[in-house]
This record gives structure tokens, C-alpha cells and sequence, in this order.
């Protein structure tokens, strides 16, 4: 049975979309959200879903499943694109599934015989991160999601892995980190830049195994970001009670 999946990811500074026709990735398009030329997710999004979907000459009513990153990453970011892929679903009564970012990440070193460590820069100085065993068909989660400081995640990893660290690094988290994991693991191998940002056909993967598995939808107005930790607006200062 052919599934049309639209898939969305706007959870780091880059945006990506896809739209497959079950295993078959029929289009894809990204933008990159930083620089003299930032693109604004939220300005960006719709129009180029809208024009991804006419170029191919499919409706929006015509996709079966909705797939979006729902975190961990940018606090803005997931909410661009958890909001929009919401608003589509709930109006077409639609199936929807919220994807970690880390897994669709991990996903572009499928083919890795070795342990993927995906890591994300969660800035502050730390990192979201997770580790994968790719199995065949199966995805073996090693090490789960959370936000580390880097000596944190190299504990634990060297806890998994031992002190040769045979592994495969990727994603953003890298780009201030790499130093530290190329010399603090002797087998570690740093994927192409190329593989560190998170690809919308991975997103959309990931949901149609979910789907072909299984497993229940996500309930459309129960999604929500997965943060790790607190957004910043939710931090309140303390203040001194004097009685």
C-alpha cells in the first residue's frame, strides 16, 4: 500500500521538507537559517511546502501521514514546525508522528556498522545526544536522549563503549566539539559535514516505520516539543523574601 508522507524539520538552524511516496523520496527541499543570509523558519515553511507539493501535483489532502520533529533542539524552531504540521492534521484529520530529532539525525549513518552518536548543540555548553546501534532493520537505542556536558557524554560513552570509542560523530554539536571527542576517543570516526544536519526524508522514514510497526499516531493536539530541559522564558529569577 503506497503511503504519501510529508515530513518537516525545523528543530536546528537549518529547515528541511520532504515529501515520499512510502520508501521513495519524490522531492526534498532545505533552507539554512544563519549567516548574511538567514532564512526565517516561520517565513519560509508553508510558502515552500505549498509550492514542494504543486510542483509534484499533490494536495495536502492527499498525504496520509504528517511526520515532524518534535526535539530535542531549538526552542522556537519545534515550535514552527510542530504548530504548522498540527494545524494541517487536525484540519484534515490526518495521522501525525512527532520524531526525535537525534534518531533522524543517526539516521543518515544507517549504514555504519559501528555505534552513531548523534549530537546536537543545545549551546549553553552542552549537548543533546544519543546513541544508536543500527541492527539491520532494527534501530537499538544505546545511550537515551538527554542534554550532557561534554565531559558528561564522554563519561558515558566511554562507560559504553570503552576508551577506543569506535563510533561514528555527527551533527551540529561537532562544530564545537569534535576536538574533544577526536581526543578522547581513539576510534572515533567524524562523519562528512554534509551528515550533520538533519535531513526531512530521515524524519519521514522513521514515521512510516512507525506507522508500517504499529505503533499509535501521536495524538494531534497532545504534540507537543520534546525540550530536555526548560525553555529559558520558564526560568524565573530568585528573589530574596524579606519578613
Amino acid at each position: 500500500m503506497a503511503v504519501k508522507i510529508l515530513a518537516v524539520d525545523t528543530s536546528e538552524k537549518s529547515a528541511s521538507i520532504a515529501l515520499l511516496d512510502s520508501e521513495r523520496v519524490v522531492a526534498e527541499a532545505s533552507a539554512f537559517s544563519g549567516g548574511a543570509n538567514a532564512v526565517v523558519h516561520s517565513v519560509w515553511l508553508m510558502p515552500n511546502i505549498h509550492a514542494l507539493l504543486k510542483e509534484h501535483g499533490v494536495s495536502v489532502k492527499n498525504i496520509d501521514i504528517f511526520a515532524v520533529v518534535n526535539g530535542p533542539g531549538s526552542f522556537t524552531g519545534l515550535r514552527i514546525g510542530i504548530s504548522a504540521v498540527k494545524g494541517m492534521a487536525w484540519a484534515l484529520d490526518k495521522r501525525v508522528f512527532g520524531v526525535s530529532s537525534l534518531s533522524a539525525l543517526a539516521l543518515n549513518a544507517r549504514l555504519s556498522k559501528m555505534p552513531v552518536c548523534a549530537l546536537i548543540d543545545a549551546h549553553k555548553g552542552e549537548v543533546y545526544a544519543a546513541l544508536y546501534s543500527f541492527e539491520g532493520e532494527s534501530v537499538v537505542r544505546l545511550i537515551d536522549s538527554a542534554a550532557f556536558l561534554p565531559c558528561d557524554l564522554i563519561a558515558a560513552l566511554q562507560a559504553k563503549l570503552g576508551k577506543e570509542g569506535q563510533a561514528v560523530f555527527l551533527g551540529s554539536g561537532l562544530i564545537k566539539h569534535s576536538e574533544e571527542i577526536k581526543n578522547s576517543f581513539k576510534g572515533a570516526i567524524i562523519a562528512p559535514e554534509d551528515d550533520w544536519r538533519i535531513k526531512a526524508e530521515c524524519v519521514g522514514r522513521i514515521a512510516l516505520k512507525m506507522f508500517l510497526s504499529g505503533e499509535e499516531p501521536t495524538d494531534v493536539l497532545g504534540l507537543k516539543p520534546l525540550y530536555l530541559r526548560r525553555p529559558e522564558g520558564d526560568y524565573k529569577p530568585l528573589t530574596k523574601i524579606i519578613t
